[in-house]
């Protein structure tokens, strides 16, 4: 079954797409990762419980003085979530987003990979990959 979201998601991925954009058209039972970040962020990771699409994004910090090094951003459903990554440009800086689908009680996992260029769109896709 997560094979069947995360290969639904990997066929509405564009290859001009943002990353707001990918976020938009990603399947139910995900968790996703953004790394390779610039503007201050070391990565971020989205969680989402179940099919439900609420939960937090948790962005993680590079150390600074006084800074807080983590803040959560947390959404109840998923328009709230994609006006989080219209209002936080610097959550877009990130050139690599993982996606982990895992349905609960219903292994295996499926792992999908989306990297972008410096201009912040989708330059390659790699098809999804189904483990444990």
């Amino acid at each position: 079954m997560s094979a069947q979201f995360a290969g639904a998601t990997y066929d509405r991925i564009r290859p001009d797409a943002t990353m707001r954009d990918v976020i938009a058209v990603a399947e139910h039972y995900w968790e996703a990762t953004g790394s390779e970040c610039s503007a201050g962020i070391e990565s971020f990771k989205v969680f989402t419980p179940g099919l439900l699409p609420s939960g937090s994004v948790l962005v993680r910090r590079w150390a600074s003085k006084g800074a807080d090094k983590q803040e959560e951003l947390p959404f109840g459903d998923k328009a709230a979530l994609l006006r989080i990554f219209d209002g936080r440009t610097d959550l877009g800086s990130c050139r690599h987003l993982n996606f982990t689908f895992r349905v609960p009680d219903m292994p295996p996992r499926t792992s999908l990979s989306v990297q972008f260029g410096e201009d912040g769109r989708v330059i390659r896709v790699a098809p999804p990959h189904t483990w444990d």
